[in-house]
């Protein structure tokens, strides 16, 4: 029953023992053979995940972020079942659609219409169901000329295409997705998107794998950060990714260290540090309209985005800073954007942030943006060090609404033609 999906992992862990030989030479190897010396293995265990507990509640959708190696994958396919816990338990209650790997389990050598009846068996849907789901699946992966013919010939885009389909064919309870949510074109992604997007307003309990911030706030009530196999983090997504992005700093600077232990000359290992750990923004973004913030605009009035930045790191090598933002489509497509060297404003100094916690930048419409369409758009920010054009930070996405206020005799008219009103940019 779709009321009672849940997953519950307790204490799991699991472990994966291997052996390395000391003979590491083809020389070694031979000498070995000819003088009939036994081979004594060094024995390893790699921990892959370590006593990991968690609980996700019927049709919440949670995030799985961390560094590569971390454990994120091998959690996926413990609670899926591919992969069987050495201690603790895993329950997972409902229906599991797994979106691991697109097109595991084909077959080259049978047809599209058959590995789809292959797959879905596999995932435990009767034959009735697949019957009635056989024409949505085939009409969704965009396969009607080609889905007689043997999947050999389809190319790894077609088969991905099939592959999601089929996982997404009947309203599954629980829904695992591993980093294959950009499948095919972008028209045939945003459809991917879209599909996972209406089975998580239908109930169904999304897992998500992902190293992309944008896709985890979009899709996500929380998230869980992995490190080493160990859970340090449960909670709120932003508050998730700040964990997530100082256990990336950290790693960074261990290797960094590692790597100047093994400089020859010691005395240039602070200097090598700081020239290779770049400086970090923190950017909040807020739009204001008559004096207030607000996430809907009226584009044929007056408003204004503002940008409030703090950096950190700060050190002689941050050269210029240059701000700019972007309103892009809901599936990543830039629609317009304007920057500080556009804007002909001076670039901001170093100096700025060591005087002050934080930098206060303006981009001002005083004639709004009337060509803009109706709708949702995201509305992102850019911070670059104009000296050697690193980029500082990731901007969270503040999703917005657009829309023109409507008169009697007319609506919200399509976007024809865009040019950036702006007329002023105050730092």
């Amino acid at each position: 029953m779709k009321s009672q999906a849940t997953i519950c992992v307790k204490n799991s862990s699991v472990a994966y023992n291997f052996n390395s030989y000391a003979q590491t030479t083809f020389k070694e190897f031979m000498l070995a053979k000819l003088l009939r010396r036994s081979k004594v293995p060094k024995k390893s265990k790699l921990v892959a995940l370590d006593s990991v507990s968690l609980e996700i509640r019927r049709g919440e959708s949670v995030a799985f972020i961390g560094h590569n190696g971390s454990g994120k994958s091998t959690l996926l396919k413990v609670i899926a079942g591919i992969i069987e816990p050495h201690e603790g338990t895993v329950q997972v209650m409902g229906r599991i659609a797994p979106m691991i790997e697109l097109g595991a389990g084909f077959d080259p050598e049978l047809s599209g219409h058959e590995n789809i009846s292959l797959s879905c068996l596999l995932m435990g849907l009767t034959h009735l169901e697949i019957e009635s789901a056989r024409s949505s699946i085939v009409r969704f992966a965009e396969l009607e000329e080609f889905i007689d013919l043997p999947i050999k010939h389809y190319s790894s885009g077609m088969q991905a295409r099939l592959g999601f389909a089929c996982a997404t064919a009947v309203n599954p309870d629980v829904l695992l997705v591993d980093e294959v949510l950009s499948v095919g074109d972008a028209n045939f992604a945003r459809k991917c998107l879209e599909r996972v997007a209406e089975l998580k307003r239908k109930g169904t309990t999304v897992v998500l794998v992902s190293h992309d911030d944008g896709t985890v706030r979009n899709f996500c009530d929380r998230a869980v950060v992995l490190r080493k196999g160990r859970v340090v983090f449960q909670g709120s997504v932003n508050d998730a990714l700040k964990v997530h992005h100082s256990n990336l700093d950290e790693i960074y600077l261990d290797r960094l260290e590692t790597e100047s232990r093994q400089e020859t000359n010691f005395e240039n290992k602070t200097k090598l540090l700081n020239e290779k750990l770049p400086p970090s923004a923190r950017v909040l973004i807020s739009v204001v309209q008559n004096q207030a913030v607000c996430n809907s605009v009226r584009v044929n009035e007056p408003f204004e985005i503002k940008l409030e930045l703090c950096m950190q790191r700060v050190h002689n090598l941050l050269g210029q800073v240059n701000v700019g933002f972007g309103i892009n489509s809901i599936d990543g497509r830039r629609i317009t954007g304007w920057n500080l060297a556009q804007a002909g404003v001076p670039r901001i100094q170093p100096q700025a942030f060591i005087d002050s916690k934080m930098v206060h930048v303006s981009f001002v419409f005083d004639a709004g943006l009337p060509a803009l369409a109706h709708g949702f758009y995201e509305l992102v920010c850019g911070v670059v060090d104009n000296g050697d054009a690193r980029a500082l930070c990731e901007t969270e996405p503040k999703s917005m609404q657009f829309c023109q206020a409507a008169s009697e005799d007319n609506l919200y008219n399509d976007l024809i033609h865009l040019s950036p009103a702006l007329v002023a940019a105050n730092v």
